[in-house]
């Protein structure tokens, strides 16, 4: 009986034990520790504004997690790319953030990265899958891109949105004789901003696109294609101006301001870059569209939190909900909050690894109003930024 008793009490004491042991290793399961941390960013080009803009409110976001990145631009090759890549697995990093010069070259990156079992984030571009449809279990998060809105009741890509409405812009201040400055083809931004400026001209048959030119990435060939349009387009026949993004844009400013023309030609753009927004305050400019570089920098938060040990509350990160339009009426406000400040946002209570009772998301809308920067969330103001 005696032995029994011991027997009885001697099990009662290791399940105790094993009890605790497992308490003890589910905390330390649910609070992974801080490891150093080096993420590869390989941003399309340098020279675009856009990656400019990126690049600041990235190190804002190293510096305040502490951890290091390792920036290289391939200059829009796509072979480049790739193997700067490959170097970047090579030498050690952690994790790679991807924004794709071509589809083609993400999806070649997506399978170096899983072959040598590197976490990656793409962002600003397609690699031809998102998170929930690769082969595989790297890919982390799509921070940007693959996302959805409406246009006319159809659900078309962002992107294409973004170029209609730049193109209807144009449309609303009078312009039917369109010239068109665009990037690199095959690049998912480029291409498919381009269809939203066709189907802004297929609504208004009124208006006439009278020359494209493509491999305008950067101000210098934007500024080239200008000229040459100019030339061939005596003063009269061009009244707008349609560039797929701000760096481009800054190029036709610069031909139309040489040729003396500014005073006939409107300018639309996408990325409200700083020399965009001082183009609008100067009347060189009608409008451009911006605040969506967050997004990048929230795809590197997602990345360095999975290093860390913590899965994404989301795989894709919405792209239409950053995007916002800037005209003389909010600069202002955008400049403060996303060109002086690099965004207001509390980088260390957005992460998991530094707050791990965040829930954070990233499916919030960010908006400009009279009020200020609205953050809105499941319909309802969330935060005022004054």
């Amino acid at each position: 009986m005696k032995k029994l008793k011991k027997l009885l009490v001697l099990s009662l004491l290791v399940f105790t034990l094993f009890l605790m042991l497992s308490s003890v290793n589910s905390v330390i399961a649910q609070t992974p520790e801080k490891k150093d941390i080096t993420i590869g960013v390989s941003v399309e080009s340098l020279d675009n504004p856009f990656f400019q803009d990126t690049v600041r409110f990235m190190k804002r976001i190293e510096k305040e997690l502490n951890f290091k990145t390792i920036i290289i631009s391939p200059d829009a090759r796509e072979e480049k790319q790739i193997t700067d890549v490959e170097s970047l697995i090579a030498g050690g990093v952690n994790g790679i953030w991807l924004a794709p010069v071509s589809e083609a070259a993400g999806k070649q990156i997506l399978k170096m990265c899983e072959e040598n079992r590197v976490p990656i984030v793409v962002s600003c571009g397609s690699a031809g899958y998102l998170p929930d449809t690769w082969p595989g279990k790297y890919y982390v998060c799509h921070a940007m891109g693959e996302i959805e809105t409406t246009l006319h009741g159809k659900p078309v890509h962002s992107f294409i949105v973004d170029g209609y409405d730049i193109a209807t812009a144009l449309i609303n201040a009078g312009c039917k004789r369109l010239v068109a400055v665009v990037g690199t083809r095959g690049l998912t931004s480029a291409d498919l901003r381009y269809e939203g400026l066709l189907l802004a001209l297929k609504d208004h048959p009124e208006v006439k696109l009278l020359r494209t030119q493509w491999d305008c990435w950067a101000r210098e060939p934007a500024m080239k294609a200008m000229e040459n349009f100019l030339a061939a387009l005596p003063s009269g026949e061009i009244d707008g101006v349609w560039a797929w993004n701000d760096g481009a844009a800054m190029g036709t400013i610069m031909a139309i301001k040489n040729a003396g023309r500014i005073s006939e030609i409107k300018v639309v753009g996408v990325d409200a870059t700083p020399e965009a927004l001082a183009a609008l305050k100067r009347g060189e400019m009608l409008t451009t569209r911006g605040g969506h570089y967050v997004l990048c920098g929230f795809g590197l938060i997602v990345l360095y939190d999975y290093l860390n040990g913590y899965e994404p509350e989301c795989t894709t990160l919405p792209y239409s909900n950053m995007m916002m339009c800037t005209s003389k009426d909010n600069i202002d406000l955008y400049e403060k909050y996303f060109i002086k400040m690099a965004t207001p946002y509390d980088i260390r209570e957005m992460s998991k690894t530094t707050n791990p009772s965040s829930k954070e998301d990233y499916h919030f809308i960010q908006k400009l109003s009279l009020e200020g920067l609205e953050i809105i969330r499941n319909g309802k103001v969330e935060r005022i930024y004054r």
